[in-house]
């Protein structure tokens, strides 16, 4: 069997296997505020980890028609 066949088409890839590796990022990234926080009284000393991985995320779905920006999507 040669490589091209084993490539699966667009249409047969499910949704959970194209978002796989961002979903993980941004489980990682909550885990790691988690334990950044279980220490801390405050909220805030956990970081931005959570939404540094979801704008991320937005940034490579949504180029180039959108820009991603802190707290902003613009058109």
């Amino acid at each position: 069997m040669d490589r091209i066949s084993e490539i699966k088409d667009f249409k047969e890839l499910s949704a959970m296997d194209y978002f796989q590796k961002d979903y993980e990022a941004i489980q990682m990234a909550a885990r790691l505020s988690k334990s950044i926080q279980s220490d801390a009284k405050d909220i805030r000393a956990g970081g931005d980890e959570v939404e540094i991985a979801v704008r991320k995320f937005y940034k490579e779905k949504l180029f180039p028609k959108y820009h991603v920006t802190y707290r902003h999507i613009l058109d």
